[in-house]
């Protein structure tokens, strides 16, 4: 049996979810990751380990002649040149033949994922998500009482007062239309207007089936959204649509203001700049994601049918929804 170790975050998970298909054609085959949901339920998989399983290194590693398998897109010379997409320079690596067509991010959730995610329709209406912030380690949220967290990296986040310019656009317009703020209480992102929740990650793959659609930036809801078959408006900067987004969504691009600088785009590794003092390297002007809130509003609105923009136009029928989930929960709804 063949063990594939997987590194990186929730996103490049599912970004090595296409190749499973073709890695496991003669047997089902082990992974190992940081975000074992990501594959659980995979008929193919014979068992998705996280990385910290007390048995998995005696019993499916020491004990057994398992090979161990480990391979990074990133490094990609193709990828790292912005010639080929993050799959396609996955396959690259493991010599598989890339399929544009077939190989779209797959994930395989339980029955009750989806059963919770109707529920919250029926008591919070229309609603879409929005994601702002990434790069948070699932360790440290997971850790009792974790530190404020900061995104360090190349650009790929809004500002929190960029991304209030985008919810007041939205909920001007569509009053009635919930909007589901993906984001963790440390990350400096509460946002008027909008809802958090407190749910696993992969709930939100879930939700995204329901949903009339998102605001994404590179990270896991843009990546979870594909493998949902969601369409979406996605924000970019320091990072490449073309290497790791998806067609199907509306790409908005921001434009770089230091093209003589090295951005890295769209290799988002955070190396250092071995050219002074080894220190990671940070734009000095940051606003390729500063892109235009109506832009944006333009794209969302974009999603929504004629006939649901009337109604969640007028403020009335979110009261009217509140107060259906107000007799529906009975006091014992928690968001």
């Amino acid at each position: 049996m063949k063990l594939y170790v997987v590194e990186g975050g929730f996103g490049r998970n599912i970004f090595f979810t296409p190749l499973i298909s073709e890695l496991a054609k003669d047997e089902k085959i082990l992974i190992m990751s940081s975000y074992p949901d990501v594959f659980e339920n995979n008929p193919r998989v014979y068992r998705s380990l996280a990385r910290n399983t007390p048995y998995a290194w005696d019993d499916f590693i020491m004990k057994s002649d398992t090979e161990v398998i480990f391979s990074d897109p990133y490094f990609n010379g193709d990828f790292i040149r912005g010639k080929t997409h993050v799959i396609e320079a996955w396959c690259d690596e493991l010599n598989l033949d890339y399929d544009k067509d077939k190989m779209k991010p797959q994930l395989f959730l339980g029955n009750n994922y989806f059963k919770d995610a109707k529920k919250f329709k029926e008591e919070n209406g229309n609603f879409i998500i929005v994601q702002f912030t990434c790069g948070q380690s699932v360790y440290n949220m997971n850790t009792p009482n974790p530190q404020p967290f900061v995104y360090e990296g190349f650009q790929r986040k809004i500002s929190k007062e960029n991304a209030q310019w985008i919810i007041d656009f939205i909920h001007d317009a569509y009053p009635a239309l919930t909007i589901v703020n993906m984001a963790f209480p440390n990350e400096d992102m509460n946002l008027k207007h909008t809802i958090m929740l407190q749910a696993p990650t992969i709930f939100y793959a879930a939700l995204l089936k329901e949903s009339e659609g998102f605001i994404g930036i590179n990270s896991c809801l843009t990546h979870m959204a594909a493998a949902m078959d969601k369409k979406g408006v996605v924000l970019w900067g320091g990072t490449s649509s073309k290497s790791w987004g998806y067609e199907k969504d509306i790409n908005l691009n921001g434009k770089c203001s230091q093209d003589t600088l090295f951005c890295s785009r769209p290799y988002l590794r955070d190396l250092g700049d071995f050219n002074s003092s080894g220190a990671k390297w940070m734009c000095p002007n940051p606003t390729c994601m500063d892109l235009d809130a109506e832009e944006v509003f333009n794209g969302v609105d974009s999603l929504l049918d004629l006939s649901l923009k009337k109604y969640l136009a007028d403020p009335n029928n979110k009261k009217e929804m509140a107060l259906k989930a107000e007799k529906t929960c009975e006091g014992n709804c928690k968001h």
